[in-house]
């Protein structure tokens, strides 16, 4: 069946392709195309708020990567290059959520939830 579907002659139903995608821990449209594609939301999130993430974003993967305060360890073994590029990925993620609250937050009449 794997190679039927390598072949381009059968396209497992959807139910199937999740159940891979999240043993691989990837998306669906990552298993069917190789390109992760990020669904276009109203974040509520400015080119400023964008920019703001971004440089606390370098500011702090620049000191973890530096080691100013000592190597970068998880269990007690140094960071991987492989483990630094998913911490940053799940940083970014944080930081827009963070962003998202504090504007609610602190504007909630000029923030609301869309």
């Amino acid at each position: 069946m794997l190679s039927e579907w390598k072949k381009g002659s059968y396209t497992p139903k959807q139910d199937k392709l999740q159940k891979i995608a999240d043993y691989f821990g990837v998306t669906v449209d990552y298993l069917m195309t190789g390109k992760e594609i990020k669904p276009e939301k109203k974040t509520g999130l400015t080119a400023r708020d964008e920019k703001d993430i971004a440089k606390d974003l370098d500011n702090i993967m620049e000191k973890l990567t530096n080691k100013e305060d000592g190597p970068a360890s998880f269990n007690g073994e140094d960071m991987s290059e492989e483990t630094a590029s998913l911490f940053k990925d799940e940083l970014e993620r944080a930081l827009r959520i963070l962003k998202v609250i504090n504007k609610e937050k602190y504007n909630p009449n000029k923030n609301k939830s869309r």
